[in-house]
């Protein structure tokens, strides 16, 4: 009776669903970080180091205060992921500052806002400094080169596809520094899934919404989703659970990202165009669930704001 007391419990402590969240997403994204070290190298190493400096610290700094829900570490990862690794350091370290500083905000005031904010700053500063975070190079000779859409969209017909599918899964070429490799974004999905982490609804959702814009324009469909940063932010960001309301809506998110983050590549965009969709969906997602927070507990609100007036009224006439 002992033995399987023990081993029950044994069993209940191994349980992914148990792993903390943070612990989760550096778990899922060190497939990616560990390939774009080894390709980009130097450029790598810093950014990643800048990160971990940066989350490590906050991480510390929530501890002391006793602000639990903070996820800094994952956060300040995201926010470095997808960044160029010919991008300035001085936004690099911005992105990671705003975003363990914005990340201890929301787990102390909006502990339930459905938003990455590793990804949302990123894209401010993608915004602010007019695409400069998002410069990109070759992994071997180092020189200046664009990614792989915006190079399919300034060159080659819409139906063309000038890259080696193989070369695009594996990773080596353009790109974000931590993530172009689209087998480790399916390393990477994978443990997210098997942590349940991941809704599958939302990935699958995202799918069809990238198809239409593909079937639209006549794109080959092959070398468009044939995307490890596309992927990555998909499965690490969009699908996570602990950022997706419940019920029916999930898919429809999927949705309304891929096909906004795909169909802005006819207008020019390249793969940040991603990005900035999905940012775009979380920040909308959470408005509305703080719209719909704000008519549920209207009467609670009034009557806490009269009792407050009330009481300074009160302390006044005192």
């Amino acid at each position: 009776m002992l033995g399987k007391a023990s081993a029950v419990i044994d069993k209940a402590a191994l349980s992914p669903v148990r792993i903390p969240d943070d612990a989760v997403k550096i778990i899922a994204v060190t497939p990616a970080v560990l390939f774009g070290v080894a390709i980009f190298r130097l450029q790598a190493v810093e950014f990643l180091a800048l990160a971990l400096a940066a989350g490590l610290l906050a991480h510390l700094a929530a501890r002391i205060a006793g602000w639990k829900g903070a996820n800094p570490v994952a956060a300040a990862l995201i926010s470095v992921v997808v960044v160029g690794p010919a991008a300035p350091i001085l936004l690099v370290a911005a992105c990671a500052l705003g975003t363990v500083i914005l990340e201890l905000l929301r787990a102390r005031f909006l502990s339930k806002a459905s938003i990455q904010i590793g990804l949302l700053i990123y894209v401010v500063v993608l915004l602010a400094s007019r695409g400069a975070i998002a410069s990109y190079t070759d992994p071997f000779g180092g020189s200046a080169h664009v990614e792989p859409i915006r190079f399919w969209h300034q060159f080659f017909p819409a139906d063309a596809a000038p890259i080696d599918p193989v070369r695009l899964y594996v990773g080596n070429l353009a790109g974000p520094v931590f993530a172009t490799s689209l087998l480790m974004a399916v390393i990477g999905a994978a443990v997210f899934w098997y942590t349940r982490r991941m809704s599958p609804v939302v990935l699958a959702g995202f799918l069809i919404g990238a198809l239409v814009p593909i079937y639209f324009f006549h794109w080959n469909a092959v070398f468009q989703l044939d995307s490890g940063p596309a992927w990555l932010v998909a499965s690490l960001v969009l699908a996570d659970r602990s950022t997706l309301p419940g019920g029916l809506t999930r898919p429809f998110i999927g949705i309304a990202a891929g096909l906004s983050g795909f169909a802005v590549r006819h207008q020019g965009a390249g793969i940040e165009g991603v990005f900035v969709a999905i940012a775009a969906t979380q920040l909308f997602v959470a408005a509305i669930e703080g719209a719909v927070w704000l008519q549920r507990n209207r009467s609670d609100l009034g009557s806490a704001f009269h009792l407050a007036t009330q009481t300074h009224l009160s302390r006044a006439d005192s």
